[in-house]
């Protein structure tokens, strides 16, 4: 009954959504977005068809499937780098349209000359045919950890169905008495099957997706890898086009795609030192909150509430001799799996696991801090980090108020600890040690300390870890891994995207973005 009156719910919602769309203000905002649209794509379609980029050879690949389940004015563009720089238009393409914005992207198809299209919602259908096989699935299941354990068709990782779960409870930690878990598991399935379909019947030598996250771009992800067709994500951040190649299993859950500390070491002297000059450049940038991207924005920009250390011991009542230590808190649903994640569950095991060593180290005074992020994100409708902290007070734990500058706690604690966070690169760059949770994407740097496995994490947590540490050697490789993962090449300049998270306001600039830097666009798309 749960589930009928939450499917009941949705419904109304999305007939009041329609109802919203069809208002004579909705209508002239939608008609001004496709006129913007329709001066955009031509230059996206003209730029995507560079003759000069290759001789009129057969293409590299004769049938591609194109992303359109993500409409994003900076995910056309790297589209239009990528058609160009690989000849696309001359071979067969065909468009995926998915459940959201089918007009705008047929639209968009139509202007680069797309007239195949598959129909993702139309090749899944309902998913009430898998309710049953889903039932059976969860049969068993009591606890999150069986959910971690469910065997999928194509062995699909039940990671990628358990972070589903997370952004569609908006919780920490999956809950499986949800009423809706048995229709979420159903919707896995008929994606999977559905994937499976188009990609067998497309035949394609290339996928190129926008993500390889959620239930419905990772099974197309999923089953193209499994058919040993290359799959290339078209992501872009920090303000540069950062594509992913997933070609094994493995690669979906590096969705960072960072330098090891290998090839790190194996460049040049002189390349090393550029490196580490842009990566201080860039952190210093982006620790004064100058730089575009969301969340250096939520942490450093926009928190302006002045503190220092004898502030935070004044504040909560704490000797300011004794060492202060931050946990800094991720998301609780932003897919914490896409980057390999074995020491813990989810974040919220993670933050649970290490408030239990807080309390049993009196002597250390503690500060829990929630991500910025989370005022951008969905609001959480479990325990958020301030209930599982303030759910067990203690005098030497404390939660980071949201107004504090993030750069000026930084300068007042002893240490940091985050689970992969991009403050395990921040704290270091400024010689502040941190210890990570998991090996993550930048844990083997020489700029963390990484424990080993959980028992070795929450044993090291118990002591001053951090007395050690050499901040010069930290700062040095912290920003030398920033110059290589934030950094971009001397040719590019002030040729930084805006964040993705603009959406349509990004066409405004768009064309006369890509006529100022021409030079750069010629370059990257060769």
């Amino acid at each position: 009954m749960n589930a009928l009156k939450t499917r009941l719910r949705a419904s109304a919602r999305n007939v009041y959504t329609r109802l919203q769309a069809c208002l004579p203000a909705a209508r002239a905002r939608e008609a001004a977005v496709m006129a913007q649209r329709a001066t955009v794509m031509p230059v996206l379609d003209a730029l995507s068809r560079r003759a000069d980029l290759g001789p009129e050879n057969p293409p590299l690949y004769e049938r591609v499937l194109i992303d359109g389940m993500w409409d994003n004015p900076n995910y056309w563009t790297r589209y239009a780098f990528t058609r160009a720089g690989l000849g696309l238009w001359r071979g067969t393409e065909t468009g995926l349209l998915g459940r959201f914005n089918r007009k705008r992207v047929q639209d968009s198809f139509n202007r680069f000359g797309i007239n195949d299209v598959v129909d993702f919602p139309g090749e899944r259908g309902s998913i009430s045919r898998c309710r049953a096989t889903a039932r059976t699935l969860l049969k068993n299941v009591r606890t999150p950890d069986d959910i971690m354990q469910l065997e999928l068709p194509e062995d699909f990782p039940a990671e990628i169905f358990y972070d589903g779960l997370l952004t569609r409870q908006r919780r920490g930690t999956a809950n499986p008495d949800d009423p809706m878990l048995v229709d979420y598991l159903a919707e896995t399935l008929a994606n999977i099957d559905a994937a499976r379909r188009i990609i067998d019947q497309g035949r394609f030598d290339l996928v190129l997706l926008s993500h390889a996250l959620n239930y419905d771009f990772s099974a197309l992800a999923w089953c193209a890898m499994r058919s040993s067709i290359p799959v290339v994500i078209l992501y872009g951040d920090f303000g540069s086009v950062r594509f992913i190649r997933i070609e094994k299993p493995g690669d979906i859950f590096y969705y960072v795609n960072s330098p090891t500390r290998q090839e790190i070491e194996s460049a040049p002297a002189a390349t090393r030192a550029e490196r580490r000059a842009a990566g201080k450049t860039y952190l210093d940038q982006r620790l004064s909150g100058d730089s575009n991207d969301v969340g250096a924005i939520f942490a450093f920009r926009d928190r302006a509430g002045s503190i220092d250390r004898e502030g935070i011991a004044s504040r909560f009542g704490w000797d300011p001799e004794a060492p202060i230590v931050c946990v800094y808190g991720t998301n609780w649903f932003d897919f914490p799996h896409s980057v390999e994640m074995t020491n813990f569950r989810d974040f919220q095991d993670w933050i649970e696991a290490t408030l239990v060593v807080a309390h049993e180290t009196p002597e250390i005074n503690w500060l829990f801090k929630a991500h910025p992020c989370d005022d951008w994100y969905p609001s959480s409708r479990g325990p958020t980090l301030a209930d599982l902290v303030t759910a067990k007070p203690a005098n030497n734990i404390a939660v980071v108020p949201k107004d504090w500058n993030g750069l000026e706690l930084m300068r007042a604690i002893n240490a940091g600890i985050t689970y992969f966070g991009t403050v395990g690169i921040e704290l270091p760059s400024i010689g502040t040690p941190v210890m990570v949770a998991d090996s993550g994407w930048y844990g083997s740097n020489g700029f963390v300390l990484q424990p080993g496995d959980r028992d070795d994490y929450l044993s090291a947590l118990r002591t001053r870890w951090w007395e050690d540490t050499d901040g010069e050697v930290i700062a040095e490789n912290a920003r030398e891994f920033a110059g290589w993962y934030f950094a971009g090449p001397d040719w590019h300049g002030d040729y930084l995207f805006p964040d993705d998270s603009d959406q349509e306001a990004i066409y405004a600039d768009l064309p006369a973005f890509l006529e100022r830097f021409a030079p750069q666009v010629d370059r990257e798309t060769r």
